[in-house]
């Protein structure tokens, strides 16, 4: 059977008595035309000048794997652990053989076993089957609707077009897919991954290569990759753990969760955002939605418009800047800036601190470094701090306390329309120069005198000198000490 094999092929391939058209050649999918040059249910064709194998139109089980040797082999039977013996068709044209059901075949499912060269492209278009895929140097092309698909191609790439079924993706270079209703799962790539999903769920883990995915109403999950990731997305949802190149991440009405990433990471999103235990540099452009979160090594940039931001334990400094936010923050380790329209804000526990906020409140404890904040039309009360403070209050009411006080910088404290309310720590003392436009000044601190008018006071607090604490108000100015704070 060998020889005869062989002559056919030969024969086949010198003078073209197998007719396929251009087009099936060119796409290697279409069904091939003309008569096959074997009919037979066992084959086993020397290969010499072919460099493609097409797989068309059988459904059932086709499982692919590679030999050392440079032939061809084809066993077809049916179904069953005894299945009958059911011929296939091979055709030739140029360098590509064709697999295929004879001419009169009904289609029904069989089991088919081919075996093909290291470096052999494999084109399979099936439906309705389970194909195995383990090749090696070779491209893997694969089309299908309502597959199971399971595909290994070491150093060599796959390209697939499904619609519904599974497909698994792993060991392989480079991986191009354009899937529906597809549940895919790409992993241990050592080139590049670029997926268009339509629904389904598209899981890509431990690539090293740059990841692409667009998708619309899928399910998206990346774990450890090492490459850079880029993601357009709308509906569905987006998880993120481990990764290390960084991400890009345009999502719509996706929510998104981040665990244990790094590098630079950009995410605009109109829909919640939740992020633990990073150490990355990130970035977000929000439009409505929520961000929050917990640990960050690395800072955080957020740029919101009606926004949710709740975080803690930011290392890297943060930036805020918006309109219509609501701002809770915890424990940032390096220097906190808001900027804010509009919005409330409330911080406990940073370093160095610059606000500026239009219409909003502001609450701000326990700021171990400098505090400089420039509030309008809200109230603001900044409280137990350790550093100097430098408030422009415009509109509304301000209450500043300190617990306590070091002599390396002055503070300052003006509000233009409101009144003031200023307490002073047991420990560590400083000088009080206030003056009071239009209101009084009391004080309950013994050694700062309300002068004549109530109008100004002055004095040491704790017997110090420096710093100077200078309050200017419009309105009310009042003088506690840490026992009386209310």
């Amino acid at each position: 059977m060998r020889l005869d094999l062989r002559a056919r092929l030969r024969l086949a391939t010198m003078v073209g008595a197998v007719a396929v058209s251009s087009v099936a050649a060119a796409a290697g999918h279409a069904p091939p035309t003309g008569d096959p040059f074997s009919t037979e249910s066992a084959v086993l064709v020397p290969l010499e000048d072919v460099s493609a194998i097409s797989i068309v139109g059988i459904r059932g089980q086709i499982l692919i794997s590679t030999r050392e040797k440079r032939e061809l082999q084809v066993i077809s039977r049916a179904l069953g652990a005894e299945g009958a013996e059911l011929p296939v068709g091979i055709w030739v044209d140029g360098g590509r053989l064709i697999v295929a059901p004879v001419p009169g075949d009904r289609g029904g499912p069989r089991v088919l076993d081919v075996e093909v060269p290291k470096g052999l492209t494999i084109a399979v278009d099936a439906a309705d089957s389970e194909i195995g895929i383990a090749s090696e140097g070779g491209t893997v092309d694969l089309r299908g609707d309502n597959v199971r698909a399971s595909v290994q191609a070491i150093g060599g790439s796959v390209t697939a077009d499904l619609l519904a079924g599974t497909l698994n993706v792993r060991n392989s270079r480079d991986a191009t897919l354009r899937l529906r209703a597809t549940a895919a799962t790409i992993e241990a790539m050592s080139g590049s991954v670029t997926v268009r999903a339509t629904g389904g769920t598209v899981t890509v883990a431990t690539g090293v290569g740059s990841t692409e995915v667009e998708s619309e109403d899928s399910k998206l999950s990346f774990d450890g990759l090492l490459g850079p990731l880029h993601v357009t997305a709308q509906k569905g949802e987006a998880k993120i753990a481990g990764i290390k190149g960084g991400a890009e991440l345009a999502l719509v009405g996706t929510p998104l969760r981040m665990k244990e990433g790094k590098g630079n990471i950009v995410v605009t999103s109109d829909t919640p955002v939740i992020f633990e235990a990073m150490a990355a540099s990130m970035h977000f452009d929000m439009d409505g939605g929520s961000l929050h979160g917990k640990g960050n090594e690395g800072i955080l940039e957020l740029r919101g418009r009606n926004t949710e931001l709740n975080v803690e334990s930011i290392t890297g400094g943060m930036r805020v800047q918006g309109d219509g936010l609501t701002v809770k923050i915890v424990d940032v380790g390096g220097e906190l800036q808001v900027e804010a329209v509009v919005s409330n804000v409330v911080v406990d526990r940073a370093a160095n601190v610059v606000l500026k906020v239009d219409r909003g409140n502001v609450t701000l404890q326990r700021a171990t470094g400098t505090v400089q904040a420039n509030v309008v039309g809200g109230d603001v009360r900044i409280i137990d701090v350790s550093g100097s403070v430098n408030l422009e209050l415009d509109s509304g009411e301000g209450e500043v306390s300190w617990a306590s006080l070091s002599g390396e910088k002055d503070s300052n404290l003006v509000s233009k329309n409101g009144n003031l309310t200023v307490r002073f720590p047991v420990s560590g003392g400083c000088r009080v120069e206030a003056k009071s436009k239009d209101g009084r000044i009391d004080s309950d601190l013994p050694t700062v005198r309300v002068l004549e008018g109530s109008d100004e006071a002055q004095g040491p607090v704790n017997s110090g000198y420096r710093p100077i604490v200078r309050i200017t108000a419009t309105g009310d100015i009042h003088l506690l000490g840490a026992a009386k704070a209310p």
